[in-house]
């Protein structure tokens, strides 16, 4: 079973798992909290908001710092 997006995908945008972890976290937090506030474009995965921050950030919507 393929999942989408691919963490092949997202780990070459973020650098490590870890990061990744705390990126998705933080954006599903948002949507969570403020789901009108904080829509960047309709979702395919509208299952969860973690699948849904993981589709923006694979579709570089999301701005985000290396932490190093």
């Amino acid at each position: 079973m393929m999942l989408e997006p691919s963490i092949d995908i997202l780990l070459k945008k973020v650098g490590s798992k870890f990061e990744l972890a705390i990126i998705a976290a933080k954006r599903a937090r948002q949507l969570q909290l403020h789901p009108e506030s904080f829509k960047l474009e309709e979702s395919k995965q509208k299952d969860t908001y973690i699948g849904e921050a993981l589709e923006e950030l694979e579709a570089d919507l999301i701005n985000f710092h290396h932490s190093m």
